[in-house]
This record gives C-alpha cells, structure tokens and sequence, in this order.
C-alpha cells in the first residue's frame, strides 16, 4: 500500500471534484496547481483501493517525508550481508554487489538471484 500510496501521475487528479475550499480560509493554503507540484507525494490519507478517502483528498508533508524514508528503509534491508552470506529478507527487486534479485511475485511465483560474488545465498 505504501507504493501505490505514491503519487506518480496526475492524470487521473482532475477528475475529482473540486473542494470548496475559501480562498482566504488560511494563507498557507492553495488550490493553485497542486497536482502538478506534487508529484513523488505521499497520500495523506489512502484508502484500500482509492489514493485518499472521499472529502479529504490530498496529501501531508509528514506523510511524503516518511513514506520515502520508508522505501528506503525497505529497500536497504531486502539484502543483507553478514559473514559471507548474502540473505533476502524481502522477495523484490534489488541490487547489489553481490547479487542482483529479481522478484516476478505477484505475477509469478518466482524470483531469480544472480549471484555475482561469491557468497552463500
């Protein structure tokens, strides 16, 4: 859900209903080509299948801030390596030295490891 909380196209953005939002309801708010100045945002407020819930679309900077932190965070510790071995802790796509893994899951149960040092996997 964290990945497909990212905002990596506008396209569909317009096609919401507009917010009534006052234009003098707070300085440090606008509607002025919001979605274009955005992209890489976080959802501040995902639903299971929708970006945001009905009525409260948009995004938090806490939420782009961390939401990027986070996928660093995954993606540093999908490998790790530790006394000559090399262990996947997250089937997704990943590079490294040592190895390179690439995840097929969900289309298919598969994923491949090229090993490019020698390491146990």
């Amino acid at each position: 859900m964290l990945v497909e909380g990212q905002l990596t196209s506008i396209d569909w953005v317009h096609d919401l209903p507009e917010l009534d939002v006052p234009p003098d309801a707070n300085p440090y708010c606008t509607t002025e080509r919001v979605a274009e100045r955005n992209p890489g945002a976080f959802a501040g407020w995902p639903a299971a299948n929708e970006w945001a819930i009905r009525d409260a679309y948009g995004t938090v900077q806490c939420c782009t801030v961390n939401g990027a932190r986070a996928l660093y965070w995954i993606w540093d510790s999908a490998l790790r390596h530790q006394s000559g071995k090399l262990r996947a802790n997250l089937l997704l796509n990943r590079t490294s030295p040592r190895a390179d893994v690439d995840s097929h899951i969900p289309y298919r149960g598969q994923v491949d490891a090229r090993v490019k040092q020698p390491v146990d996997l």
